[in-house]
């Protein structure tokens, strides 16, 4: 699992160093939760993105949903590596949970497709296209089949630079930086579309450096309840009114180009969104630990890879768009997409965790063994090739 942190947390039976902080972990279920919820209405076949006016704006404001999950992600991963060293250890495991996940879901989609169940899957797995889905099966983080673990990836390669900037940059200029970091991420809405330097790994890095930040002087930083809704509902009606601009759309869209956003998911909201949120919670609570939600959300960064993978997001959404016929009023699709988003979400929580205890954590436990013992065997052949030196040069002299 990702940037998997502990906090102390008083308990009367056992070390508090070794519990979970609960209230991370809530955040984690809460994100995933909202990235599962944007897929969903983005992937889903009732055409919500295409519906005209108000119903339309609260559709994209629903995807907007998604990146705020992703913001606390990568938020949670500054939070708890600012203060941790670089370990090469969270790399390999990353990688070999990706590519389990990966490779489990190429065996399911060929195995669905020999067998009948999901033949659209035939154009992705016949010929040059076959080639093609197993090269991105099989290389997940390379291929950037998830441009999530990808930018991950290349997150934690920096983590030792973006720590001295947490650590030494005083906190004005901090201030500052991220302050036109989230500046940036609005480039696309004044009309700058076509000046795009936020990409994956910057927003990455923003979102690091925010959880940085709010590690280092979360203390300091106070974000009532009502501070952190007000901030909320302002982002959302704002940001609606530009996805309201879009989708009517008006004369002010085309101004400022925003068509072609609109089949786009807006960062900013996400930034703005998810900081108040992860800052609120540090802010008006203390840690706390509950097994249940702590085991659950080591079972988020799966269902991740389940319904984002390239075949996997193809089954998922094939079967829910198969099973369930497509609402005609407004009422029937929120009532009915909120029970199926929750259906998915727990579905996908459950293979993930039954996945994780019985494939990935003794595939990762048995390369890490192996791993310490290549690196006694060279630490013994090291000492033998120097004690054997030194006797030489003793028996020289």
């Amino acid at each position: 699992m990702i940037n998997t942190g502990k906090t102390k947390t008083p308990t009367n039976h056992q070390n508090s160093s070794n519990l979970r902080d609960s209230r991370i972990e809530s955040l984690r279920i809460i994100a995933m939760f909202l990235i599962v919820l944007c897929h969903f209405t983005i992937h889903i076949n009732w055409k919500l993105l295409e519906l005209p006016g108000i119903r339309g704006a609260v559709a994209h404001l629903l995807v907007d949903g998604g990146q705020v999950g992703v913001v606390i992600f990568f938020s949670i991963t500054g939070y708890y590596l600012s203060t941790s060293r670089f370990k090469a250890k969270r790399l390999v495991s990353t990688w070999i949970q990706t590519f389990l996940y990966s490779f489990a879901c190429l065996v399911v989609g060929f195995i669905g497709w020999k067998v009948g169940w999901w033949p659209q899957l035939r154009t992705l797995l016949m010929g040059f296209n076959g080639t093609h889905t197993v090269e991105l099966m099989l290389m997940p983080v390379i291929s950037r089949e998830y441009w999530f673990v990808s930018a991950y990836f290349l997150l934690l390669l920096l983590v030792p630079v973006l720590n001295v900037v947490i650590t030494h940059v005083h906190r004005t200029y901090m201030q500052c930086l991220l302050y036109g970091l989230i500046v940036i991420s609005l480039l696309p809405i004044i009309g700058l579309g076509s000046f795009q330097p936020y990409d994956s790994t910057v927003y990455a890095i923003t979102c690091y450096l925010i959880g940085g930040y709010l590690r280092k002087y979360g203390e300091k930083i106070n974000i009532s309840p009502l501070k952190c809704t007000g901030g909320v509902l302002a982002a959302m009606v704002l940001f609606g009114m530009v996805h309201y601009a879009m989708a009517v759309p008006s004369p002010i869209a085309k101004y400022f180009g925003w068509n072609s956003l609109l089949n786009m998911s807006i960062r900013t909201p996400g930034l703005i969104i998810g900081t108040l949120i992860f800052a609120s919670v540090l802010s008006n609570s203390h840690p706390w630990s509950r097994r249940t939600i702590n085991i659950a959300a080591t079972g988020m960064f799966g269902v991740y890879l389940i319904h984002e993978n390239w075949l996997g997001a193809r089954i998922l959404w094939y079967v829910v768009n198969e099973l369930v016929p497509i609402p005609r009023r407004t009422i029937a699709k929120i009532l009915i997409g909120a029970v199926l988003v929750t259906i998915i979400f727990v579905i996908l929580t459950a293979i993930s965790l039954i996945f994780d205890f019985l494939i990935v954590h003794p595939v990762q436990h048995l390369v890490s063994k192996i791993w310490k013992h290549m690196k006694q065997h060279f630490a013994n052949r090291h000492d033998r090739i120097r004690n054997q030196s030194a006797l030489s040069v003793s028996s020289t002299l």
